[in-house]
């Protein structure tokens, strides 16, 4: 009920913004404060479009200038030699960018950092000289003119004009309000949450079931998109296109922007293209320092204000943001029945997990060599071994982070060896991490909802078609407080991954591992670094996710921990299997205690019960 009220209040703020920033200038009857803000709400739409492949999904693009112009060219010339009406025009060539935008996306999908800048340069440049050379079309530097105003649009007995300055000023306003809505939209829903996970942590997020692929490829999409609205506004209320309009330095400009507003929320592309725009208006009078005054609020913010003025404004004025602080809810909690559910193999007859003479080559090192072992629903097997013994190379053999050289790995009598990592966890595969590997700067409710089984994007169109894409189903709430409930970290759903201790941060990534839904958990030693009172904790945990059916691969050097709740030990040595029964015989194994306990043979180690 208050996250609803706050929402309207947020809403009504909006709203009365919004009503003054229209009036106000049309009453001042300034048209040069009217064109500023023109290209101030053109730009923002344009940095919007620029922080959801930056922002939010983390990926460095240095072509949206290019976007910019293609929005702007496919709207004047649909106009102007299809014959198109603006109100089709503008979408049309929203629709063109974001194309555009689709197939960039395609080569950059392997590439990051300084590899996908340099590929979104040279789109750039390719872009500029295409829009410069082809003359029959563009009309290279002689530029299309007379561009014309919108037409006129008649809704029923209302007709809209927007053939003045004034009413021009107006329809970008409304559009400004609308991207800024659609923003908003898209950080809460599940594909936003994706995109963020994708910032914080690509492989965690491919582990996790993220489609990462497809949410890069429309995150590219969608940034193309704004662009090309802005481009569409632009083109209409300039009256005149050519091509340097939209070279390299208008990408650079737009990235500029973000920068001293603040990547990854909504204000902050407010607050840069504000700036940005305003600026050099304000600094007329000292032209020849421009560049000059720029470069140093650009380098200050980028050496202390990492996140621009929004990060300045609450420093200022002091983060206001509140979390929950209700009591402590250490003693576990209950399975969510959803989990119940998911963990029930197809055939009780068969393991649920088979791993038949599995190898893994780097080169010439064999890091596991014809391993086989299973698992039943229901079982927890311990994975033990000495360090470099192989553990963790098979848990990222079957996880899908590495395929394996040689056999095969089944579940539930269907191969899924070479399948890739999302495709396996949606299968019903999960598992947390060596290091911890959490979205760090989501909140502890937003990295449960992250992997939630519905949520992971697996079928855009089905997805769009319900109107599942823009939000979590209704009881997705309840199943991510019965998931930290379950790991006592239900105190802390508001507040952000970095800020749990070590201990609460392994408990998060079992949680998270959890929301996917698996039949199979793989845990890589979930108590290191532990307290005896979290490896007390953490023991209760496993025996309750025992008890709902999933089947459990822990790997651990606990060996307390391990003897009491592994059903069966398997032992990996230098990458082979040397045992495999049950815990009390491991105990015994004359090899088992020469390659891993460090024991005599004759001495064999106990652990009290």
């Amino acid at each position: 009920m208050k996250r609803t009220s706050d929402r309207f209040v947020r809403l009504g703020w909006l709203a009365g913004l919004t009503l003054v920033v229209a009036i106000a200038p049309l009453a001042v009857g300034n048209q040069y404060y009217q064109q500023v803000l023109v290209n101030v709400g053109i730009n923002i739409v344009l940095v919007l479009g620029l922080n959801v492949i930056i922002g939010m999904t983390g990926q460095l693009s240095l072509c949206q200038g290019a976007f910019f112009g293609i929005g702007a060219y496919a709207s004047a010339l649909l106009m102007t030699r299809v014959g198109l009406s603006f109100w089709l025009s503008l979408p049309l060539a929203a629709l063109i960018a974001a194309a555009a935008g689709f197939a960039l996306g395609i080569p950059a999908l392997r590439l990051r950092g300084h590899y996908l800048a340099m590929i979104t340069l040279a789109f750039a440049v390719i872009t500029h000289q295409v829009l410069q050379n082809w003359v029959e079309l563009t009309r290279g530097h002689s530029g299309l003119v007379r561009i014309p105003w919108p037409d006129v649009m008649a809704v029923g007995p209302v007709e809209l004009a927007v053939q003045s300055r004034e009413r021009y000023y107006l329809l970008v306003v409304a559009l400004v309000v609308v991207a800024l809505l659609g923003t908003a939209a898209l950080q809460r829903s599940r594909l936003g949450r994706s995109l963020l996970a994708i910032r914080e942590d690509e492989v965690a997020a491919e582990l996790m079931g993220v489609d990462t692929r497809l949410c890069k490829l429309l995150a590219f999409s969608l940034s193309a998109l704004f662009a090309g609205v802005a481009g569409s506004l632009y083109a209409h209320y300039a009256k005149i296109l050519t091509p340097d309009l939209f070279g390299v330095m208008e990408s650079i400009n737009v990235l500029v922007m973000l920068v001293i507003g603040g990547a990854g929320t909504i204000v902050g592309p407010i607050l840069g293209a504000g700036v940005v725009t305003v600026l050099p208006e304000v600094l007329r009078a000292v032209a020849d320092y421009r560049l000059f005054i720029f470069g140093a609020i650009l380098v200050g913010c980028v050496l202390f204000f990492p996140g621009g003025l929004v990060e300045l404004s609450r420093r200022v004025l002091g983060d206001r943001r509140t979390t929950r602080t209700d009591r402590p809810t250490r003693p576990v909690g209950r399975v969510p029945a959803a989990l119940r559910g998911a963990a029930v193999s197809a055939d009780g007859g068969q393991p649920l997990l088979a791993v038949q003479e599995v190898e893994k080559r780097f080169g010439g090192l064999a890091a596991v060599k014809a391993v086989t072992w299973e698992l039943r629903a229901g079982e927890i097997l311990g994975l033990i071994g000495p360090n470099g013994s192989g553990k963790t190379t098979m848990l990222n053999l079957v996880s899908g982070v590495y395929p394996p050289t040689r056999g095969t790995i089944c579940l539930d009598g269907r191969p899924i060896s070479g399948l890739r990592p999302s495709a396996i966890s949606q299968a019903g595969i999960s598992r947390t991490f060596q290091k911890i590997r959490l979205f760090r700067r989501l909140t502890v409710a937003e990295n449960v909802a992250v992997a939630l089984a519905p949520g992971r994007v697996p079928k855009l169109a089905g997805e769009l078609w319900r109107g599942r894409i823009v939000g979590l189903d209704p009881d997705a709430g309840s199943e991510i407080t019965a998931l930290l409930e379950l790991v006592g970290l239900a105190h802390r759903a508001d507040h952000e991954a970095r800020t749990l201790s070590y201990g609460e941060q392994r408990l998060l990534e079992i949680a998270r591992a959890l929301a996917t839904r698996p039949r199979v958990l793989l845990l890589d030693e979930p108590a290191a670094g532990l307290s005896a009172v979290d490896v007390a904790f953490l023991r209760e945990v496993l025996l309750r996710i025992q008890g709902s059916g999933i089947g459990t691969v822990l790997v651990e050097h606990h060996m307390e921990l391990v003897m009491h709740v592994s059903h069966r030990i398997v032992v990996l040595d230098h990458g082979e299997k040397i045992f495999d029964g049950a815990p009390q015989k491991a105990q015994k194994d004359p090899g088992v205690l020469e390659a891993y306990l460090g024991a005599d043979a004759d001495q064999p180690v106990t652990v009290d019960a």
